[in-house]
């Protein structure tokens, strides 16, 4: 049997170690890597067996980001 020094990152090293990936990136590939990110979500919400349940969240998590939105402007914005 060999015996390996073998240590998984924590969660928090691999979310510290994939910021600074992303900050090293340039503007045009940050916005490349976002876009790639929503096209996999989108096409997995596409496949999933479970896809009226998930436009329905989303459409439901988009109300409540207007609403918050709208409230946080109300309270903020001198309006």
């Amino acid at each position: 049997m060999i015996d390996l020094p073998v240590r998984f990152p924590s969660q928090e090293d691999v979310v510290i170690q994939e910021v600074a990936r992303f900050r090293r990136l340039t503007p045009a590939r940050r916005v490349q890597a976002i876009r790639d990110l929503i096209a996999a979500g989108v096409y997995m919400a596409r496949i999933s067996p479970r896809t009226e349940f998930l436009h329905k969240y989303i459409s439901e998590q988009e109300t409540f980001a207007r609403h918050t939105i709208r409230d946080f402007l109300t309270r903020h914005a001198g309006g």
